[in-house]
């Protein structure tokens, strides 16, 4: 996952690590997740050294097949992210070394866009779009990104092994029937 840094941002950030992951159902092309993960950003501004967050968001999501293996899914969150930022106040602060540690609990929320496509019932995989925010008290913090990953359903590799082994059994069956 990368972020994109917003244009009034830029000055004083750059985006760096970003990964997240996921445990979720899925109930026919309905998806509930919580997801969590890790961001940070690098200061590019002497006073901000650097603010990592780790998200905690509850999604809902909603998948569309569009023909064959090929779909389009949308999710959207909220939940809250926890923030440490590593700043100094002023440039006297940076000489005595006086390193401020903000950390911080806000609402998040986020929405996404895909494009899937799932070659096998248990993977998908997938790549797309969308806005984050981070509620603060002087207003929303968008962070647009971009993100691609894989989706993997192992239960569902259980339930296609089960299956062949039910189908092996019945094919024996209808062997020994028609001798």
């Amino acid at each position: 996952m990368q972020y994109l840094v917003p244009d009034i941002l830029t000055e004083y950030l750059k985006p760096d690590l970003s990964f997240r992951g996921a445990v979720g159902y899925e109930l026919k092309q309905f998806r509930f997740a919580v997801e969590s993960g890790y961001s940070h950003f690098l200061g590019t501004n002497p006073l901000v050294l650097d603010i990592s967050f780790v998200p905690l968001v509850f999604k809902f999501g909603y998948t569309l097949p569009l023909f064959s293996i090929i779909g389009i899914q949308a999710d959207l969150g909220i939940g809250f992210a926890f923030s440490e930022t590593h700043r100094y106040e002023t440039a006297i602060d940076v000489a005595m070394k006086n390193l401020i540690i903000d950390n911080e609990r806000s609402l998040f929320t986020g929405a996404r866009f895909y494009l899937t496509v799932s070659p096998f019932r248990f993977l998908k995989i997938y790549a797309g779009g969308g806005i984050d925010a981070i509620l603060e008290n002087d207003g929303p913090i968008p962070l647009p990104l971009l993100e691609a990953g894989l989706s993997l359903k192992p239960l569902m590799i259980v339930n296609d092994i089960k299956e062949a082994r039910e189908n092996k059994k019945n094919q024996r069956s209808r062997l020994i029937i028609m001798r």
